[in-house]
């Protein structure tokens, strides 16, 4: 399975989530310690929960402008700026996100590269729910949706946002601008059952 890293500093293996995703997980932890939260959960799944705080932050977009650039199939750095308003930037190197959706017919976790997945608004964030309501890929439902493969990617952006790693909160932002690097650094050898 390939290795991530962000900023050369952080880790994963799984996915990294900018803006509304890392919003409602955010959120959850910061639920989940409360007394009350505990006793909800008893009564409700955590995924019931989970999907009320993403009905709660459903309108959540980042407030600034967005400049991708990554390395395409052929090794040359292409770069995108999506304006404000974006919901969500996935980065994902697994099959399966957010309770089971398959976000890219494309994945395979040891291929070296990993798949970005840009979701501008809530037509997209409606396909997503598809997917995982089909069982078929998101980019199956959605041929408009922007997403493609790299192995390199830097975001630049000057506002503030919310981000997650596999689910755990990153708030390691610096002050002003910000320049966040993913790369694939390594892979390991896994077993199978």
């Amino acid at each position: 399975m390939d290795i991530l890293s962000l900023d050369n500093n952080f880790n994963f293996t799984n996915y990294l989530g900018i803006g509304s995703d890392a919003k409602v997980s955010v959120d959850f932890n910061r639920l989940r310690i409360k007394p009350v939260f505990r006793k909800i959960c008893r009564c409700i799944s955590n995924k019931a929960f989970y999907g009320l705080l993403v009905l709660k932050n459903i309108f959540y977009r980042m407030p600034f402008e967005l400049k991708i650039s990554y390395q395409n199939e052929h090794s040359k750095m292409e770069s995108i700026t999506i304006e404000n308003g974006l919901c969500e930037i996935l980065i994902t190197n697994t099959k399966v996100y957010a309770g089971g959706v398959e976000i890219s017919s494309k994945c395979r976790m040891d291929d070296g590269k990993f798949e970005i997945t840009v979701i501008r608004g809530m037509w997209e964030w409606i396909h997503l729910l598809l997917a995982l309501l089909c069982k078929k890929p998101l980019d199956a439902m959605d041929q408009n949706l922007m997403q493609f493969q790299t192995d390199r990617l830097e975001l630049n952006f000057t506002g503030d946002t919310f981000c997650q790693i596999d689910g755990e909160k990153y708030d390691s932002f610096a002050e002003g601008e910000k320049r966040l690097l993913v790369n694939v650094i390594s892979s390991c050898e896994v077993i199978v059952p």
